[in-house]
């Protein structure tokens, strides 16, 4: 029978399973959920990517005619900081 195949775990899954068990927080989940599908759409990745990271929260600033969001060192992980311009 063949060699020994044991499984060989790097460091670099950790990164990866990282962001799989961190919870999406329920105010991120509340505002997709109220937000207009055009600011919902500009959201919704910086969102995800706060929740990957897990350490910053999320500016997003609403312009008349668009919005743009942020992960922000300024916003606490898990809140959303929105400025109307």
């Amino acid at each position: 029978m063949g060699g020994d195949w044991g499984l060989v775990l790097t460091s670099a899954v950790v990164p990866i399973y990282a962001c799989w068990m961190t919870e999406t927080p329920k105010i991120y989940k509340d505002y997709l959920d109220d937000a207009a599908p055009e600011v919902a759409a500009v959201v919704e990745p910086v969102l995800k990517q706060s929740v990957a990271e897990g350490e910053h929260g999320v500016l997003v600033t609403l312009f008349p005619d668009e919005a743009h969001a942020e992960v922000s060192k300024e916003v606490p992980f898990g809140q959303i900081h929105v400025e109307q311009r």
